[in-house]
């Protein structure tokens, strides 16, 4: 896992730490940080100015123990291009979920295509029975 993969554009640096135990990953950001672009917004909306929401490039820390990252990472290993995009989708979810956490994430709306994606890749092994079809018709 490195940066361009997990956030290309987004992040200084993503680098392993052994701190984190439930979360897959979070932006290593003083209170400060997350605080100011909040504040900066609130100001910019106050004045009716429009605030560029981009975010400086952040340094990501990720549990490569966690059972979402160890996947991840033999995901992006997979000759089939599909996988490829899965894993491409899921570390930018992964890195939008560090920056929900931080508070830093300008717009969540953005992620919605994605994790709409994400829903539908998840759920293409589920066959769907008679009520399905039934309801459909109703």
């Amino acid at each position: 896992i490195n940066a361009e993969y997990m956030g290309g554009d987004k992040l200084i640096e993503a680098k392993p730490t052994t701190r984190l135990s439930e979360s897959p990953a979070v932006i290593v950001t003083g209170h400060e940080q997350a605080a100011m672009h909040r504040m900066m917004k609130q100001i910019a909306a106050v004045q009716g100015k429009g605030m560029d929401s981009a975010l400086p490039k952040q340094v990501l820390e990720y549990n490569a123990k966690h059972p979402v990252m160890r996947k991840l990472y033999w995901l992006s290993k997979s000759d089939v291009r599909a996988d490829q995009t899965r894993a491409r989708q899921l570390a930018e979810q992964v890195f939008d979920n560090a920056l929900i956490a931080a508070d830093l994430l300008p717009d969540a709306r953005t992620m919605l295509p994605r994790l709409n994606a994400l829903l539908k890749t998840a759920l293409e092994d589920v066959a769907e029975g008679v009520e399905a079809e039934e309801a459909e018709e109703a």
